[in-house]
């Protein structure tokens, strides 16, 4: 598999991670969370289509037509999002909070690995960077909103 399909293949892992994370907040604002929890998962929902956006962009100009198939929910990651309602359902904000974190996780290290595959000089490089950081300050706010518990 040449570099550019490799490249392609990662960003749309990581696209699917975005779309995974959005379902995951989506479904944290449907819970009876304090309301400083209840806004950090909106900011990480829009945090994600946001991210989404950018990595469609990127994956674009690597591999075209867009939809060719890899930017779809796998099998795997239905059954596992099947999950998430049966999670929250009678359960602290505790048990989604560290739901949310596992997640976040996952999706920082991801980005990690992905970054050896861009040139220092790449555009997209920066984008990824970008992502990083803001993913980062959000799972620390993730961090902090669990520390009372």
């Amino acid at each position: 598999m040449d570099m550019a399909k490799r490249v392609a293949q990662k960003m749309a892992e990581l696209w699917q991670l975005h779309g995974n994370q959005m379902f995951v907040f989506k479904i944290a604002m449907r819970e009876e969370l304090p309301g400083d929890l209840r806004g950090l998962c909106g900011k990480g929902y829009l945090i994600a289509s946001l991210c989404m956006k950018e990595i469609a962009a990127i994956y674009d100009q690597l591999k075209s037509p867009l939809d060719d198939g890899s930017l779809q929910v796998s099998e795997e990651e239905i059954t596992e999002l099947a999950e998430v309602p049966e999670l929250s359902k009678g359960k602290s904000a505790e048990l989604m909070i560290r739901y949310l974190k596992f997640k976040q996780c996952r999706l920082l290290k991801k980005y990690t690995r992905i970054l050896g595959y861009f040139e220092k000089t790449e555009a997209d490089l920066k984008v990824l960077r970008d992502h990083i950081f803001v993913l980062k300050r959000l799972a620390e706010r993730l961090e902090g909103a669990g520390a009372g518990w």
